[in-house]
């Protein structure tokens, strides 16, 4: 949870402040939690609806899907989220995004159409065969789709509509459990129906959000703005091509040197590795894209960021724990023990989207000074060493040295984006306390090594120590005033539900 404690006895104005966050930061993560419960549903529809090495193929059409998504949008994201909130007036505001939203549905299908027309060859390129030249072309559809989607909801987040937001994605995330599960044990469609129910449910929620953004800004387009979205989210499209790369080149060496059923199993476990991101990083910046220009304007803002720092990176590895340790447990439900072979690489694959955590938390020096320039350089400088990694490592150890290769190349960034942040925006990080947090996970980590089997008693095991690591995190790591605001706060919830329940009983 996110702390904004400066002192042992806050202010009124921080105790407000906290509030709000509380309250936006639970809103997104319980639907950050559900929209992530769902994907995991899919994965065993997906593992029973096509082979393993099917699965490949849709991960590559995913990571594909991805890269298109990256190509398009431009940084248009993070540019309209922080732009949003330097403007001064309202109409400012909702002309910026209706704007944004009409731009992106035109240049969107200037680069895809051309993509379909070229379907067949890029079937070929990635899986040496044309066959799936209409699946492509179904993927390319749910792209526009997605584009428009993404921007649209993008304009409830920055209007805090935290209910809304998580809704939209709700809505959309059951519609396409439903269309997934109906195609895959209804009628066996396999993976055309995967691509169907991708295309279905992506129009859909773009109609439904587009539709509800649009009717509140209004249909306006200022040519003058585009030029401003482009100066400030072009330099960031290097950045976030170097991403991709960290991301998700591995994938693509793996079928290069390998095959599309190892790409399958590696794309599972890594799914399950990411969850670390997943379940704490986005409903986290959902509300920090929004709110650090603010609190890097405080006085005590580096401290602060610093503070928050900590509780991110200490939420990540809790979970990036959790997820190492009951992934035996998780992979039995796809049906298909070649799964399994997946577990070795979601600890190494967890510590890289630790040190992730915290290059995102990085950022924001880069953000609050508009020195967005400057993001390309870490990244860049990590891919120079991650692509021969991934040459030499996955050529001769296959899916390890994917996950090791991973693994280095997100130290690099990390190194290299703290000492470019720092110069321009310096943050008190608190070095201790995170090394105290990752220190005590791989003690439960090296503990659980002698827990091998799936048995009831060794999940009994590994239950006690993530319970351990919570234990030591608040014994060791979290301070006095912390510990104390915390307590209130559980005090008053139980409060508020007590009243809530006597009020429910005199009704």
């Amino acid at each position: 949870m996110v702390q904004f404690i400066t002192s042992a006895n806050p202010t009124y104005d921080e105790k407000i402040l906290m509030n709000r966050w509380i309250k936006h930061f639970l809103v997104y993560g319980f639907g950050t939690i559900l929209l992530n419960a769902i994907p995991f549903f899919l994965i065993p529809i997906y593992t029973r609806a096509v082979s393993v090495s099917e699965y490949g193929v849709l991960e590559l059409l995913n990571r594909s899907q991805d890269f298109v998504l990256l190509v398009i949008t431009m940084g248009m994201a993070s540019t309209v989220a922080t732009l949003y909130q330097m403007e001064d007036t309202m109409e400012g505001k909702l002309r910026l995004y209706s704007t944004a939203i009409l731009f992106l549905g035109m240049t969107s299908l200037a680069v895809l159409l051309p993509l379909a027309v070229a379907s067949g060859p890029i079937s070929q390129a990635l899986f040496a065969t044309r066959q799936y030249s209409l699946i492509v072309n179904m993927f390319l559809a749910a792209s526009y789709f997605e584009i428009i989607f993404q921007m649209s909801a993008l304009f409830l987040q920055s209007e805090l509509k935290s209910t809304l937001f998580v809704g939209a994605y709700s809505g959309r995330a059951f519609l396409s459990l439903g269309l997934n599960a109906l195609f895959a044990f209804v009628f066996h469609m396999g993976l055309f129906g995967i691509a169907l129910a991708a295309v279905i449910q992506t129009f859909t929620a773009a109609a439904v959000v587009a539709g509800y953004t649009l009717g509140k800004t209004g249909l306006h387009f200022r040519g003058d703005r585009i030029k401003g979205m482009l100066r400030f989210g072009l330099p960031l499209v290097p950045g976030g091509f170097a991403m991709f790369v960290l991301n998700n080149g591995d994938r693509y060496f793996l079928n290069a040197y390998s095959t599309e059923a190892i790409v399958g199993i590696y794309a599972v476990g890594y799914k399950l590795a990411a969850a670390t991101s997943t379940l704490v990083l986005i409903p986290f910046l959902k509300l920090w894209s929004v709110k650090m220009v603010d609190v890097s304007r405080r006085p005590d803002g580096p401290k602060m960021i610093g503070s928050i720092a900590t509780m991110v990176i200490g939420a990540t590895t809790f979970v990036a724990l959790s997820i190492t340790l009951f992934a035996p447990y998780v992979l039995l439900v796809l049906g298909n023990n070649s799964y399994q072979a997946a577990v070795p690489i979601i600890p190494i694959v967890g510590c890289s989207y630790i040190l992730y955590a915290w290059t995102v938390l990085m950022d924001t020096s880069l953000y609050v000074t508009k020195r967005t320039d400057l993001k390309p350089v870490g990244l860049i400088s990590s891919c120079v060493v991650i692509l021969p990694a991934y040459y030499f490592l996955i050529r001769h150890f296959g899916m390890m040295g994917a996950a090791w290769a991973t693994l280095a190349g997100f130290s690099v960034f990390a190194l290299i984006n703290y000492n470019i942040a720092q110069r321009v925006y310096r943050v008190q990080y608190e070095f201790g306390r995170m090394i105290k947090v990752v220190a005590i996970a791989g003690a439960a980590l090296l503990a659980s090594m002698w827990s091998q089997s799936t048995s009831f008693t060794h999940l009994g095991f590994r239950i006690v120590l993530v319970l351990a690591f919570l234990l030591s995190v608040w014994v060791l790591v979290i301070r006095q005033e912390e510990k104390a605001f915390a307590i209130a706060q559980w005090q008053s919830g139980l409060s508020k539900l007590r009243g809530g329940s006597a009020m429910a009983e005199r009704v």
